[in-house]
């Protein structure tokens, strides 16, 4: 998290570096890093963190996934309350083929 504040870079790679601070210091860490406005993939097992983000891919660990759009006017509510909306099957493919 040091070297996040410190070097602000424009993209950043975040691996389960909250798993051991309170809800609270994660949601202020986390909204410091989105004031920062740097391009993040954070890898983290609470799904309370989806509404940091603007894309949640999510791994059921059986091969299943999900990938979901976070969507001011979306009707439809992810795990963590977010307004997430499932995409179609070929906008994933599309989405994967781009990457």
């Amino acid at each position: 998290m040091t070297r996040l504040f410190y070097h602000k870079p424009k993209f950043a790679i975040i691996d389960e570096c909250t798993g051991a601070v309170t809800t609270d210091m994660e949601e202020r860490f986390y909204a410091k890093v989105r004031a920062m406005e740097p391009s993040c993939i954070t890898i983290s097992h609470r799904p309370v963190l989806a509404a940091f983000h603007d894309v949640v891919l999510s791994l059921d660990g059986e091969g299943g996934q999900g990938v979901y759009y976070k969507r001011e006017d979306s009707a439809i509510l992810g795990e963590a309350g977010v307004n997430m909306m499932k995409p179609s099957e070929t906008e994933c493919q599309s989405d994967a083929m781009a990457v």
